[in-house]
């Protein structure tokens, strides 16, 4: 469908690829795509080319053509250049625009300039459609590296995200939440849960996810998701225990970290707890002194508590407990 008065009925008419075993490294190919309206007397066509390039790591777009003829006979195009080397980012873009005579209604050229990170500094040039006199006008735009993704965890959004500064750039996959064996345990992430059931708050411990120990070298971090709809995330209270595993028996420790924003900072629901290892090996080696045990046989218990719980006289608490070795191997 185009428009509100038309209904095409497209067909490909030709299909043409230039491609060859016999292209070398550095040499380009092309494949044109051709299609009609079969409708009688409409002149509704779409011809798309696509150009690629051959490389050693193989053969990624380098240029988009689209040309389209319209009903009333007039032809719009639309052409991109892409840096293979620059994450694919557009080099170049041709816009034009001319009636069923010919007449030029719009015709402009942009090239785009990269300097650190996403920023470009775009140049744009065109002439009027009156007089056709020259003009150059510059701006600043931001054109994200594509490629990237996270998946999406028990607590936490997934979705595409720019290889260079991490921003979320496409739609979101949903937190794919717990899902719980006969014993309890998440297979997903593994969190114990005797409950084998999601309450306010889920937890899960992240610190071996690359996505979220970027940055974070040296933390225990632990996704958080407040599952209440009328929360978010930074309302929950978190308290902490140094715990001798086998017993259960321990201390209430400071909290040593913060809540943060998770990967994706529009997502309220969903955060982050960030710890330094090191000093939580410091509280379980303070502890096991104080109690006589070994320190490799404790452990910390998180405590994540909704303050909200009380309204709703539920006493809730999510808790997730990650040994000595679990802590320590967040170090490296």
């Amino acid at each position: 469908v185009h428009g509100d008065q038309y209904r095409h009925t497209m067909a490909l008419v030709s299909s043409e690829s230039t491609w060859s075993e016999e292209i070398a490294v550095g040499e380009t190919w092309t494949q044109t795509d051709v299609h009609r309206c079969q409708n009688e007397n409409c002149p509704y066509s779409e011809t798309h080319v696509f150009e690629y390039i051959r490389t050693e790591e193989g053969e990624p777009l380098v240029g988009v053509t689209h040309k389209l003829t319209v009903e009333d006979g007039s032809v719009q195009e639309e052409a991109w250049q892409y840096d293979p080397e620059n994450y694919g980012r557009p080099v170049s873009r041709r816009w034009y625009f001319a009636d069923a005579k010919g007449v030029v209604l719009d015709d402009f050229t942009e090239t785009y300039a990269y300097g650190e990170g996403c920023e470009a500094t775009v140049t744009r040039e065109y002439r009027d459609t009156v007089n056709y006199e020259a003009h150059t006008e510059v701006y600043t735009a931001t054109v994200h590296a594509e490629g990237g993704y996270c998946e999406a965890t028990c607590t936490q959004y997934g979705g595409p995200r720019c290889l260079l500064c991490g921003e979320w750039y496409g739609g979101t996959q949903l937190p794919r939440g717990n899902a719980y064996d006969a014993e309890g345990y998440c297979l997903h992430c593994g969190l114990y849960n005797p409950q084998m059931a999601d309450g306010f708050v889920a937890a899960e411990d992240l610190s071996s996810q690359p996505a979220y120990t970027e940055g974070r070298e040296g933390s225990v971090i632990l996704g958080v998701r407040s599952l209440d709809d009328a929360y978010t995330y930074d309302k929950i209270v978190v308290t902490m225990r140094a715990v001798y595993m086998e017993t259960g028996e321990g201390q209430a420790i400071e909290a040593i970290g913060a809540l943060t924003p998770g990967l994706n900072e529009n997502i309220s629901e969903c955060g982050l707890y960030v710890a330094e290892a090191k000093a939580l090996l410091q509280a379980l080696d303070a502890y096991a002194v104080q109690a006589g045990v070994d320190a490799s046989a404790c452990g910390v218990e998180f405590n994540f508590v909704p303050t909200w719980a009380d309204e709703n006289e539920t006493n809730y608490v999510c808790s997730i407990t990650l040994t000595y070795a679990e802590v320590q191997a967040a170090l490296s």
